[in-house]
């Protein structure tokens, strides 16, 4: 009987900079919230429908000895490192602890497709005396839906004045003197209105 072979695909991920050497698992979740409340016939069904951020998965390993062609080096699991690490295990966890504490957003990349901004949420590691040279680990990443403002100046509104203007008119300077003969005058007259005869007979005894 022939033995049988069974070629595996090793599937590479990668989440921020860390690439892993093998991806055994991948999980997406994609979740949709409908509205409760009675929808109105001929309504658009979409404006009632809320796309939940989007949730992955990933069960990944990184290895200190990893499967490399001859005469190769043995590349960082950290995609910005051009040099070799000494322990690519303490490398990869470590990268992927800062990048979950410091709450950076970072790009996902699997085999079925591409996910921006997704943050991770839980990590769990396995480590047993079998794989004790391997780091295994279980993340679980959630998307962040980021959206833009844009700031407007809006004009004030020019309120119209309910006042109505008055016409005042030309104004005529009067002179000192001439003030003090208008009063002199008014006095006069008003004595004269009230003395009667002894009015007139003082003016004429003074020779008005």
């Amino acid at each position: 009987m022939a033995e049988e072979i069974i070629v595996r695909k090793i599937i590479n991920a990668q989440v921020g900079l860390v690439i892993f050497d093998a991806c055994l698992s991948d999980n997406h979740m994609h979740q949709a919230e409908l509205t409760e409340h009675p929808v109105e016939d001929s309504a658009s069904i979409s404006d009632h429908i809320i796309n939940k951020p989007i949730e992955i998965e990933i069960n990944g390993i990184v290895s200190n000895t990893p499967i490399i062609l001859a005469n190769d080096k043995i590349p960082s699991p950290i995609s910005t490192d051009t040099q070799e690490v000494a322990d690519r295990v303490d490398a990869a966890y470590a990268e992927l602890r800062k990048t979950m504490s410091d709450g950076i957003l970072v790009d996902v990349i699997t085999s079925l497709r591409n996910y921006p901004n997704m943050a991770i949420v839980s990590m769990g590691v396995q480590r047993d005396v079998q794989n004790g040279n391997v780091l295994n680990v279980n993340l679980s990443l959630k998307q962040v839906i980021i959206a833009s403002s844009e700031q407007v100046d809006i004009p004030q509104p020019v309120r119209a004045s309910n006042k109505q203007q008055t016409d005042k008119g030309k104004t005529v300077k009067t002179d000192a003197n001439e003030k003090q003969t208008e009063k002199a005058g008014s006095k006069l007259f008003r004595i004269k209105e009230a003395g009667g005869d002894f009015y007139s007979k003082t003016i004429s005894l003074f020779g008005f």
